[in-house]
């Protein structure tokens, strides 16, 4: 028994015409059935996002890098390593001022026998500060260095964890320093206020009367 077809005319003889000849009927792109499926892009920022060249391509999770920002990644780990090696010497130099400190004023204090106790006390007290100084500056630069390292490693290796990494401790460094700018900020602001109690009034005015005429 012959297959039924459902065809036009024409059509329907060529179908039947290849089957009996054992080959294969072409199939019907009118009763194809058709796929829902609509591929989505992989990454979408809005109704006003525009694709980006074909360069430019952004990856599934996020933008990606190309050559060029990964040169200007290289560029800017020297600058950071540059910062870094400047900052550890003014930590040593910090350290080396708070030791010549403790050491003047304590020949100083030997020299003046009547006030020999006031001199020391001030040489330690200037000698805790710039080792206070030096231990706050020590982590900035401690980070930089480790920014720059390890997106050395991370550009001759290619590797996505070290990049990570890296961009950790540059946070780290922006969260320090804003930490620092904040808690500065808030000193001034304490010193000036107590400054402001302390001060006699007329004292605060006649301060100000040089400010007016600038």
């Amino acid at each position: 028994m012959l297959p039924i077809y459902s065809g036009g005319v024409a059509k329907d003889w060529e179908q039947m015409w290849l089957h009996l000849e054992g080959g294969t009927a072409p199939v019907d792109q009118d009763t194809q059935p058709q796929s829902s499926y609509q591929p989505q892009p992989a990454f979408s920022a809005g109704p006003g996002w525009q694709q980006p060249p074909m360069s430019r391509q952004p990856a599934p999770y996020g933008m990606g890098i190309t050559a060029h920002a990964l040169r200007q990644l290289a560029t800017a780990r020297k600058w950071a390593l540059f910062l870094a090696v400047m900052g550890f010497i003014g930590c040593a130099l910090m350290v080396l001022a708070a030791f010549l400190f403790g050491l003047s004023f304590s020949l100083v204090g030997q020299l003046l026998p009547g006030r020999g106790a006031e001199a020391q006390s001030f040489g330690l007290a200037a000698a805790a500060f710039y080792l206070v100084l030096a231990v706050v500056y020590f982590f900035p630069a401690f980070f930089l260095l480790r920014f720059s390292a390890q997106t050395k490693q991370a550009l001759s290796a290619h590797s996505p964890d070290l990049i990570t990494d890296a961009f950790r401790h540059l946070k780290l460094f922006f969260a320090y320093v804003g930490i620092l700018v904040i808690v500065t900020l808030g000193l001034v602001v304490i010193v000036m206020v107590v400054g402001a109690a302390l001060v006699p009034r007329h004292d605060i005015y006649w301060g100000l009367v040089p400010f007016l005429f600038c």
